[in-house]
């Protein structure tokens, strides 16, 4: 099988691609240069992954602006490698030109259970939502829409790893951590093209970068508290 990932420059896309180099033959990474949201989650990923600081992965690879990743120098690069799959994390969203390379599609780590939240800050609504069931990760095929294509399967966030310390870029990470766990778990039935796609019935709420706010992170951050006590 022939795989490419795309994913970003944060140190938690670093250990996506890291992990999944560790597993699997990956033909090429593209990683899209993306900032940081903030200072305190830069500094909370450089503790959960500083074996990822130094990692040099020992496949070829390329770095793209933010944006960049659906041009057409990239799309030449991807059909060249005639691509089984391309795993992705953390990246912008794809045009058809890309996600349309690999034979068997594209497949996405997205930080939340889409049948509730799809898009961005997962957590956030959830526990705005005071759902903290509605906390988990989902691996889905790339399509058209954004984060509601065919559901490979799913993982709710074990609430008994959480402390009374826990922040929100904690649980940020723990479901990312999730998220690549459960690719990893999957990777046998998908390079054996042995998926069995689930159906979530519901499409979750979009949300969007603009939906955020300080307030907002705020009241999520002192009801986190409040959850966590």
């Amino acid at each position: 099988m022939n795989i490419a990932l795309i994913t970003s420059n944060n140190l938690r896309h670093i250990n996506f691609a890291k992990i999944i180099c560790e597993h699997i033959n990956v033909k090429h990474i593209v990683f899209e240069h993306k900032a940081y949201g903030s200072e305190s989650l830069q500094d909370k990923e450089l503790s959960y992954f500083p074996d990822c600081v130094e990692w040099e992965p020992d496949v070829k690879h390329t770095f793209q602006y933010h944006g960049n990743v659906s041009k057409l120098l990239v799309e030449s690069l991807l059909k060249e490698l005639e691509l089984d799959y391309i795993f992705t994390f953390g990246c912008g969203l794809l045009k058809p030109s890309i996600y349309n390379i690999p034979k068997y599609g594209c497949i996405n780590i997205h930080t939340g259970l889409v049948q509730y939240y799809r898009g961005v800050d997962s957590n956030i609504w959830a526990i705005m939502d005071e759902h903290m069931d509605r906390i988990g990760s989902t691996i889905h095929y790339i399509d058209s829409s954004i984060d509601a294509g065919k559901v490979i399967d799913q993982r709710k966030l074990d609430l008994t790893t959480l402390s009374s310390s826990d922040t929100l870029d904690d649980l940020f990470i723990k479901t990312c951590i999730l998220g690549i766990d459960l690719l990893v778990d999957n990777l046998e039935s998908i390079l054996e093209n042995k998926i069995n796609t689930i159906d979530c019935k519901t499409s979750g709420k979009l949300y969007q970068n603009k939906d955020r706010n300080e307030e907002i992170v705020f009241k999520a951050e002192q009801k986190l508290k409040e959850l966590l006590s």
